[in-house]
């Protein structure tokens, strides 16, 4: 009897074990196209006309994000103005938005000299449509690297600015 539920024993555990191992859903190298976040099955992969259409796209949206820095800068004008009305010294604070202003200059150069490059399109006719590969490459890479430029000194210029607040904040916290 103890040989026979020993054994029953082992067979049951066998039994959850391989049970475990047989996939009870879809795998994902059996799903159609290639995966991307939250499971969303991408396209297929774009050509060079694509690409040009993508990183236009990304110049729209790098100026929209431009724009908006406008909406800080009010902000911060306004509490400078409040600070003025309350007979505060709002030095530091205008000093803050200076910085904040020119590197938002440094950004706009970069972005104007992407849209340069853009409106030139070297490669690719005022369709979007490839007219000489390898010049549509190199025009690609140029307004790629561009395009990593702006991105990394409007980061660094909100960066900045954040980390610039937060010490003005500490400095400032028990005065308010």
């Amino acid at each position: 009897m103890k040989k026979l539920s020993k054994v029953l024993l082992s067979l049951a555990m066998i039994a959850a074990v391989v049970m475990l191992a047989i996939p009870n859903g879809t795998v994902a190298a059996q799903a159609e196209g290639p995966q991307l976040k939250e499971g969303r099955t991408g396209e297929e992969p774009k050509g060079l006309e694509g690409l040009y259409t993508e990183m236009l796209d990304r110049h729209e949206r790098a100026g929209d994000r431009i724009n908006n820095a406008d909406e800080v800068v009010e902000r911060l004008e306004k509490r400078i103005e409040t600070l003025t009305e309350a007979g505060e010294d709002p030095a530091e604070l205008r000093a803050i938005l200076d910085t904040f202003l020119e590197n938002m200059d440094a950004v706009q150069a970069v972005y104007d000299e992407l849209g340069e490059l853009i409106e030139e399109h070297a490669g690719f006719d005022a369709d979007g449509q490839v007219t000489d590969d390898s010049l549509a490459v190199y025009t690609l890479r140029q307004i790629a690297e561009g395009l990593l430029d702006l991105h990394q000194l409007s980061e660094d210029a909100r960066f900045e600015l954040r980390w610039d607040l937060m010490a003005y904040r500490y400095a400032n916290r028990g005065d308010e």
